[in-house]
């Protein structure tokens, strides 16, 4: 083939004129001889401004060419740039992605450098957050760190896992390959490892860096649900693997990187798929997994121990055995080790002790339980007149056997133990598996005080001081020396955690030493809930406790508070909601999230965590009637007690949620007993759905941020509009004398625009609504059905998507 120039950049557009420029702008700030490059533009059938700058750019560069073609997919748009490149390499770049300016340059010398060694050459990746520039966290980049060409089927380098289009390929001519345009995800994929398959080499150009932008609009944040791509994606992976003589390990590593990512995402089980076909679809992708050699399951980055037992269990089934050696315990396959334990972890997920009371939940996060239930854990309490007392602890399933995943992936067991600490010297773990001794090993999460991120193995908590060490927790009475080590400790810490709040931490235990003090929170939004009520009415107690209500300084609270009350606010993130949050006795919150009642940032938490010495008291806002075992299960949530309201409640947290009945506090939802039960309804119907968490983005403080192309596009929003507009519901309305409200959940407020109602029978609401005016309730899952139970007014159920709320 006969080039004209040494490399085309393609860049397919469609409906990008806020990036478009700044991609075009960094190709042709590029130091490249402009004669060594082409820029070819796909206009992919675009409805904004994006047709108008492709020609602008190419009318004024003469190695920019713009081609406008029906939409139908990046994949056929990049086809259709392949077919029209001229030039002896191919590069890609997305039109909201941009380049550094000597990434051309360089990749084009490398590549002739190293011709006859490759077909593909990458380079470095960094992300765009809305001009946040973070380096790519891809675990490839610790340990490629310099130019080179990179063997893939060797064990150093087999985990490179190319699957981002920050890459250029030679250009073949008619034996190009292509995109597969029946794909919507993996695409790239695919593409990636037919250009490999040859050599099995890959170049990496470290010069050279490529500028991801990350769009939440994008179909990696809406098309990777198997219920779409599930088909797909198994015939991409059985073509490369199965019915081959030789599977080269980067192409095991490759699919077990995808494996493992959907796992954690749960997005890897085609829930869609029922009875005997979603079981043969689960034995497509262990039959895969047979594929995977041993090798590249134990030494996968970033795998962690339960992953690689739960896969290794995948693979051979009733062959794996468990075998205890010396000094650890193994899990064999025919007498070769797999993998190696020299010890048994007990993950503390509470450790609290509040009025002389120890409150401890423990994970026994051990592997072996997959294969044995003669696991006996042990706690030996030593006290102050020299007795002491062991105790084998009573186990019971624990949720963190779902691990980092929606999967029951491992039998994980849990205790608790709750005793006085007043006259306890020591607690000391043991661990027996079939009867032999096992060293214990201690882990922390970062609400718990104990943290080795921070090298926080003390604290001091009430007349305390508290010390772990290996497998032993010491409880001895504090003095002067602890307290001032704590003090300097605060001091060397406050260049880190800013020194406002280093103050706060010598202030707080000062203050919580003379002063009973409750808090009490509605999320970090403030919305009328189970603490406000319960707020308003334990403000009528004269029993000493000072009482304060958490309010977000731009909550409509209007009405809400008398004067009195008003006194006791305090607005959410000020310096005195820091400093009372670390004082409390007791936070009473009808959301458990950290941000929900605390301030301080996920991240920087740890570092307080030692004074969280509160009792948190969780008022649910609602019945848990769903199966949420990772959100609302005792060894996940760092609660001490939780109020409930039906003998269901009970029931269901007892069995499923790993609650003792010493948790759960019996008198109903505070907000139940504000009910008007005497109030006669309107003729009026309130529609309430759901959000779905998938069409909104996490704004990382708490809040959204809106996917406008994803909701308009999504089932949930066509069916919505589909019943709201029917002409059959309007007619049905005003026959009967009726309204309907349409009110979206709080956090789809953000899309109202798009709500285009009558405005006569059926109405948008307003943000806030008197529930208890309405005869009817329609909805999918909204806790105001409670409420309407509870009034014994109908409740329809109606759920826009119900296809894909079935297929998870």
């Amino acid at each position: 083939m006969d080039f004209n120039c040494q490399v085309s950049v393609i860049v397919p557009v469609y409906n990008v004129e806020a990036y478009l420029e700044r991609c075009l702008k960094s190709l042709i700030e590029q130091t490249v001889d402009k004669n060594d490059m082409e820029v070819i533009l796909i206009d992919d059938g675009s409805t904004d401004s994006s047709p108008a700058i492709c020609d602008d750019y190419a009318a004024r560069y003469e190695y920019i060419k713009a081609y406008h073609i029906e939409n139908n997919g990046v994949s056929n748009a990049r086809n259709f740039g392949i077919d029209k490149a001229r030039g002896k390499y191919i590069m890609f770049i997305d039109s909201d992605d941009y380049l550094s300016k000597k990434s051309v340059k360089s990749i084009v010398r490398f590549f002739n450098k190293n011709y006859d060694k490759i077909d593909v050459v990458t380079y470095r990746e960094k992300i765009d957050l809305d001009g946040k520039i973070k380096d790519s966290t891809h675990y490839r980049y610790n340990y490629i760190k310099k130019s080179g060409v990179y063997d893939l089927d060797t064990p150093e380098y087999m985990f490179f896992v190319q699957s981002h289009m920050n890459i250029c390929v030679k250009n073949r001519g008619k034996d190009n390959f292509k995109f597969d345009t029946t794909m919507i995800f993996h695409e790239d994929q695919k593409f990636i490892l037919s250009n490999l398959a040859e050599k099995g080499k890959i170049g990496f150009c470290r010069p050279a860096v490529y500028y991801y932008y990350k769009n939440v609009n994008g179909a990696t944040s809406t098309r990777s649900h198997p219920y779409y791509i599930f088909e797909k994606t198994m015939a991409l992976w059985e073509s490369f693997i199965l019915n081959k003589e030789h599977v080269p390990k980067y192409v095991q590593a490759f699919f077990l990187h995808d494996f493992h990512w959907k796992l954690r995402a749960d997005l890897l089980w085609p829930y869609h798929y029922k009875g005997e076909d979603f079981q043969k679809a689960f034995d497509r992708i262990v039959n895969l997994l047979r594929h995977v050699d041993d090798d590249v399951i134990i030494n996968f980055p970033g795998l962690a121990y339960p992953h690689k037992a739960y896969i290794f269990q995948l693979k051979y089934g009733d062959k794996v055995t468990l075998n205890e050696k010396e000094d650890m315990y193994t899990f064999d396959v025919d007498g070769e080790d797999l993998l190696k334990c020299p010890n048994i972890e007990l993950f503390v997920s509470r450790f609290n002790v509040n009025h002389g009371i120890l409150t401890m939940i423990g994970v026994v996060k051990c592997i072996a339980f997959n294969f044995t239930d003669d696991i006996k854990v042990a706690a030996e309490f030593r006290f102050k007149n020299g007795e002491s007392k062991k105790e084998e602890l009573e186990l019971r399933e624990s949720s963190l056997g779902i691990f980092a995943s929606q999967t029951r992936t491992n039998k994980f067991k849990m205790f608790i133990i709750k005793r006085p600490v007043g006259d306890l010297k020591d607690i000391v773990f043991t661990a027996t598996l079939d009867g032999k001794s096992y060293d214990v090993n201690f882990t922390f999460p970062q609400t718990c005080p104990f943290n080795k991120a921070v090298h926080r193995s003390s604290y001091i908590c009430e007349d305390k001081f508290i010390k772990y060490k290996k497998s032993r927790i010491k409880f001895r009475k504090s003095n002067v020396f602890h307290i001032l080590a704590y003090d300097v400790k605060t001091v060397l810490l406050a260049p880190k955690i800013g020194y406002r709040n280093a103050l706060t931490k010598l202030a707080a235990p000062r203050i919580k030493k003379n002063r009973c003090i409750w808090l009490y929170c509605d999320s970090s939004k403030t919305v009328k809930d189970n603490a406000y009520y319960q707020f308003i009415h334990d403000c009528k107690k004269n029993d000493g406790i000072e009482r304060y209500y958490i309010c977000n300084k731009d909550a409509d609270i209007t009405g809400w508070f008398d004067d009195s009350q008003r006194a006791q606010l305090i607005e959410y993130g000020s310096v005195k909601h820091r400093l009372y949050a670390l004082s409390a006795d007791k936070i009473l919150t009808s959301f458990y999230g950290l941000q929900d009642f605390l301030c301080y940032p996920n991240g920087a938490y740890k570092y307080f965590a030692d004074l969280t010495t509160f009792e948190l008291i969780y008022l649910q806002h609602g019945v848990l009637h769903a199966h949420l075992p990772t959100m609302y299960s005792l060894d996940r949530m760092a609660i001490d007690k939780e109020v409930v309201s039906t003998r269901f409640e009970v029931d269901n947290l007892i069995t499923n949620y790993c609650f003792e009945d010493s948790f759960l506090i019996k008198s109903r939802m505070p907000r139940l007993k504000h009910i008007p039960k005497d109030k006669k309804p309107e003729k009026k119907i309130l529609f309430a759905p759901s959000w779905r968490k998938f069409l909104v983005e996490s704004d990382g403080k708490g809040g959204w941020i809106p996917k406008n192309a994803a909701f308009i596009n999504s089932e949930f929003y066509k069916n919505v509009m589909a019943f709201l507009t029917d002409e059959r519901l309007n007619e049905a309305l005003k026959k009967h004398g009726y309204v309907l409200d349409f009110k979206p959940h709080p956090n789809f407020r953000m899309y109202d625009e798009y709500f285009n109602l009558n405005g006569e029978t059926v109405r948008l609401a307003p943000r806030k609504v008197d529930e208890y005016s309405y005869s009817v309730f329609v909805t999918d899952f909204s806790s105001f059905m409670f409420d309407f139970i509870y009034l014994k007014r109908p409740i329809l159920y109606f759920m826009p998507d119900f296809e894909l709320f079935e297929a998870g």
